[in-house]
């Protein structure tokens, strides 16, 4: 089958996921920032027909008593949701992690810091994103092909700002900056021909080591309320051929979610399997990334190809049509995304800290939390 032909065959809808809760005040402020705009005061509501809220957070940028990051809320279609603002969010700082810290301590855990809402913008934020791509040997074939197709759906995504910049990392048991950051929609054909690049590629699978350059390479960004930083890394297979520190599903995982938060790079994690039993196998180790990183489970995506009572055909196209929805769909949601940028009521020293938001006032969705993990140095 062409891909041309199979592009034609996306089917799919997926969802999205970012972080949560805590007390936050709010101050008046008019206008807007980076060509967003102002929703600080603004407690918006469900539109009709929302069954889903997804939320993520991350680049959190802190300095002194001013603390910045982004959030991105999603519907069950993974459309991001408007209106929402200051008004539907409370949140703090901890020093420890409160959503551990309160199932396992018999006291209340004391937020070490309170915040105050100078300004939440939505939109007109700039994105830099880099996708780490597996090509080792099992790859090969059509589910290559679809990763190729999804990933080339992501740059266009990117390139439809001109502020946005891409880079692309591939893996089998060596990793290779294909495309390091840059502008995507100056620079769209060498980000094809990065993600379409097969020559050399067909080994194992150091996973961790092509998810770490990935985070270095959304590094070459600071942390600002101006621009979101992301990893998408998708495989489909396990852990087996980085070096140390990064070898080994235990140790790996840890080195890649301590680079992660201290860097404050939420990463996007995808599981594309054959069967179930793949999935559990893999998915256990994906998932505990996408929920340290970004504060939540959810923003781990599984693609299972071998669908019961479907023929080996169908179950290619399903699964191209679900890969690709969700990297147009990632790309957008990270261009939508909203920017908080806050006051602390006291200056946080170097150290870990966990910012805690909580969704209320937004219909039955009250309620949910996200806890994002950064350090200041």
């Amino acid at each position: 089958m062409s891909k041309k032909l199979l592009v034609l065959l996306l089917v799919a809808a997926v969802g999205f996921t970012f972080f949560g809760c805590a007390k936050v005040a709010e101050t008046t402020q008019s206008g807007g920032g980076g060509g967003g705009t102002n929703v600080t005061n603004v407690t918006g509501t469900p539109p009709v027909g929302t069954t889903q809220v997804r939320l993520s957070a991350g680049n959190v940028a802190a300095n002194g008593n001013n603390l910045a990051f982004t959030m991105s809320a999603l519907n069950q279609n993974g459309t991001a949701l408007t209106g929402m603002g200051g008004g539907n969010f409370t949140g703090a700082v901890y020093g420890a992690n409160p959503s551990i810290s309160s199932v396992t301590s018999t006291t209340t855990l004391t937020a070490v810091s309170s915040l105050t809402v100078t300004v939440v913008n939505f939109g007109g934020t700039a994105v830099s994103a880099a996708m780490v791509m597996d090509k080792s040997g099992s790859m090969f074939g059509d589910k290559l092909v679809s990763a190729e197709i999804a990933g080339k759906l992501f740059v266009d995504q990117m390139a439809t700002d001109p502020n946005n910049k891409t880079a692309v990392v591939c893996f089998d048991d060596h990793v290779a900056v294909e495309a390091a950051m840059m502008n995507a929609a100056a620079n769209k054909q060498t980000l094809y021909n990065a993600v379409t690049k097969e020559a050399g590629y067909g080994g194992s699978t150091a996973l961790y080591y092509g998810i770490a350059n990935g985070i270095w390479e959304a590094s070459k960004e600071a942390a600002s309320a101006s621009r979101v930083r992301a990893v998408v890394a998708m495989t489909d297979g396990g852990e087996n051929a980085s070096p140390a520190p990064y070898n080994g599903t235990d140790t790996g995982t840890v080195e890649v979610v301590n680079q992660a938060i201290k860097a404050s790079i939420p990463v996007y994690t995808i599981g594309l399997f054959l069967d179930s039993g793949e999935a559990s196998s893999y998915a256990p180790y994906l998932r505990s990334i996408a929920k340290e990183t970004t504060g939540s489970a959810d923003n781990y995506f599984e693609v299972v190809i071998g669908v019961t009572g479907l023929s080996v055909s169908a179950q290619r196209i399903k699964a191209l049509g679900v890969l690709s929805d969700l990297y147009t769909k990632l790309a957008g949601a990270f261009s939508q995304s909203y920017t908080f940028t806050c006051t602390t009521s006291s200056t946080l020293p170097p150290g870990t800290y966990w910012l805690m938001l909580t969704l209320q006032n937004y219909g039955s969705f009250s309620g949910q939390t996200v806890v994002v993990q950064f350090v200041i140095s």
